[in-house]
């Protein structure tokens, strides 16, 4: 368990990559950072929607592309809220949680 001060609301802690960027007015520790945002904000720049590790999406579609998926499934397992998670956008898109 991560030693880090429990949020308020529409606060989330995101663990940020090794080496991305660290903002000067952000609230950080532990290697990770406080972001603050409420719906019908925007999100840009502030964090990504990412996929848990081994629910990434090129993964999925492979398989309903080989067939080992119907249509139905494949939709099913993609619009799943429960296969995703707020992450820091530098540590999404650099693909570091991500397997092989």
């Amino acid at each position: 368990m991560l030693d880090l001060p429990e949020p308020g609301p529409g606060q989330q802690w995101v663990e940020l990559h090794p080496n991305g960027p660290r903002g000067e007015d952000w609230t950080g520790e532990n290697g990770h950072r406080l972001i603050e945002w409420q719906p019908g904000e925007p999100r840009i720049r502030l964090w990504d929607i990412g996929h848990l590790s081994g629910e990434e999406y090129r993964d999925v579609k492979q398989d309903y592309l080989r067939g080992d998926l119907t249509y139905d499934k494949f939709l099913e397992i993609y619009r799943d809220p429960e296969n995703y998670r707020v992450q820091d956008p530098y540590r999404n898109r650099s693909h570091i949680d991500e397997g092989p």
